[in-house]
């Protein structure tokens, strides 16, 4: 099994590192009867997956009302939501497939950590279902102007959205309407040819 540890300047509390294992651990279980994770991406979770899903943390150390769009096996989701537990934090967890909700919520459960799932599409998904958010982040789910889409809703009341991309894909980021939007392409902290984007809308002039 992958090995719990620190990531880069961001420490992990010896709880959390014991959350992290059980969810590997129930990830492993889990993924013979349903497909959450491929073999070869279970064989490098730590590295591939956890660390990806930690070093989101790192651009908003201090929010604490996270929206996950896409969570799938948990990424980030339960990797974040195992990190707020002892921040008095929350993550709604948005899933479409139904199997995978039910292995979200019993990771949820079985951890005890403050994660709310929710069974539904994207385009479905509404603040009146999960309340404000401070930070939206979605992983390998969409293209960044369906997900602005989307969360519009959170980003029109404060919210940032924090999306990992490969470097390649950031020329969607930079072509949105400057007008409306700020962007900040920082370098992803783990991965070398990943980057981080942050998008927030710009003040409304009264």
């Amino acid at each position: 099994m992958p090995k719990a540890n620190d990531i880069g300047s961001y420490r992990l509390t010896g709880q959390a590192k014991q959350r992290l294992r059980l969810f590997i651990a129930m990830l492993s279980r889990w993924r013979r009867i349903t497909n959450l994770i491929s073999e070869k991406d279970f064989n490098r979770v730590w590295e591939r997956h956890i660390e990806d899903s930690i070093s989101l943390l790192h651009l908003c150390p201090y929010s604490r009302r996270w929206l996950d769009i896409g969570s799938g096996a948990g990424f980030p989701g339960i990797v974040i939501g195992i990190i707020l537990t002892e921040l008095d934090g929350q993550i709604h967890c948005v899933e479409s497939d139904g199997r995978k909700c039910a292995f979200l919520r019993e990771v949820a459960r079985e951890l005890q950590i403050p994660v709310k799932v929710h069974n539904l599409l994207a385009e479905n998904l509404s603040p009146h279902l999960t309340g404000a958010v401070d930070v939206v982040t979605a992983r390998a789910f969409a293209s960044v102007t369906r997900i602005l889409h989307i969360c519009d809703p959170y980003l029109s009341t404060g919210a940032v959205a924090v999306l990992p991309r490969g470097k390649a894909a950031t020329w969607e980021a930079e072509k949105l309407d400057a007008t409306r939007y700020t962007v900040e392409i920082n370098d992803n902290p783990i991965h070398k040819d990943g980057a981080l984007i942050c998008i927030r809308e710009r003040l409304k002039d009264t």
